[in-house]
């Protein structure tokens, strides 16, 4: 209900995607590298300062060219009369920051990262999370995703709404509006598409009391215009004693991203010739048509 507040739960060293943070090997953030002049190209600053609406792009915060870095909007003045500011950002697992797209359970890479601090004291640096309500008490999945608006009513331009438009491996597009006017969607239209889902090997032979892994892909088919969507994995395992788990059991996926899962499977049975078979699924979360199966085959030999 509240951009930020005195509500807000702070943790020293949450931030995941600076290597001062929680202790990924990753780039310092925007605002601590523009305090050390590491934004600046022929004394030109790579950092937008954002004072109309309108529509803006980043550029992958790790390439080392002109291409704006970061983009920088007053978030208030205090009565020392120093400035707080929000910092946008984003990041790509490249180079330094690949650990940010390797993480498990992250989405530093997904969307864009939004910062705030205060233009004299260094110690303010804040990534703030952007689904708070998610129960990622880790601070893993805190970035803003392709179809999602973040907004601050409080600030002294009127407010402002940062909306992140669509995403791709070489930019971000933002819309940025001042007022309390939302920005506009996307211009194209969402179209949700049956993910594709496969599973390997189909069958397989495993050994009583060993176990058996299958890989599991699943692909977002959607269209480039629709939100990231949430997929649960489960699955039906009839038999009380074949032991079976997966190893991840969200994804949380952009239009045309990959994720993988493992099925473990350890059978506690007699061996025989039968077929044994699992069924696993991917559900969506919200469209509860929007979901694909896939089958897991053995046989239990000695």
């Amino acid at each position: 209900g509240k951009s930020t507040g005195s509500d807000c739960q702070r943790m020293e060293y949450g931030d995941g995607a600076d290597v001062m943070g929680m202790g990924y090997d990753a780039h310092f953030n925007a605002y601590q590298k523009e305090r050390i002049g590491w934004l600046l190209y022929q004394n030109k600053s790579l950092i937008q300062t954002v004072t109309a609406s309108g529509n803006y792009s980043l550029a992958p915060y790790e390439l080392s060219d002109t291409n704006i870095k970061a983009l920088k909007i007053l978030k208030g003045i205090r009565a020392d009369g120093s400035k707080d500011f929000y910092y946008i950002e984003f990041r790509q697992g490249l180079g330094f920051d690949a650990p940010l797209a390797d993480c498990n359970d992250c989405d530093f890479t997904k969307g864009v990262l939004i910062h705030q601090a205060n233009d004299l004291n260094g110690d303010t640096s804040l990534l703030l999370d952007m689904t708070p309500k998610d129960n990622d008490f880790r601070f893993r999945k805190v970035a803003l995703l392709p179809g999602q608006s973040y907004q601050d009513l409080s600030t002294p331009n009127g407010g402002v709404t940062i909306r992140l438009n669509s995403l791709s491996n070489s930019s971000a597009s933002l819309s940025i509006v001042f007022g309390q006017e939302p920005p506009p969607p996307p211009s194209g239209l969402c179209t949700r598409i049956k993910p594709t889902m496969t599973i390997a090997p189909r069958t397989q032979a495993i050994p009583v009391r060993k176990s058996g892994r299958y890989t599991i892909t699943l692909k977002n088919n959607d269209s480039v215009d629709c939100a990231p969507t949430t997929f649960r994995y489960f699955f039906n395992n009839p038999y009380p004693n074949i032991r079976s788990r997966i190893t991840e059991t969200i994804a949380y996926l952009a239009p045309g991203e990959v994720s993988t899962t493992y099925l473990m499977v350890s059978p506690w049975v007699t061996p025989s010739t039968d077929d044994y078979q699992i069924i696993v699924n991917a559900q969506d979360f919200i469209f509860t048509t929007h979901n694909a199966s896939v089958l897991a085959k053995f046989k239990v030999t000695r």
